[in-house]
């Protein structure tokens, strides 16, 4: 249903969820690559009562599916 994709400009930003895993998001992004679109998982976290605190490796930024550069560091 799409809850979990965020589109700004040619990109959509997709929530790595237990629902819409990777296999899901390269799915995707082969559908939409020929349209000129990328593809960025969004790492997701739950909020709960005993973990609020945000873990730094879920907020790394990725690389686009698919892309064939390799990440700058």
């Amino acid at each position: 249903e799409g809850g979990d994709v965020l589109r700004i400009g040619r990109t959509l930003y997709v929530g790595l969820t237990t629902r819409t895993n990777r296999e899901g998001i390269e799915q995707l992004a082969r559908l939409v690559r020929p349209h000129g679109y990328a593809v960025v998982p969004a790492p997701t976290w739950r909020r709960s009562i005993t973990s609020t605190r945000l873990r730094r490796s879920s907020l790394r930024m990725t690389s686009p599916v698919g892309s064939s550069s390799a990440s700058e560091g």
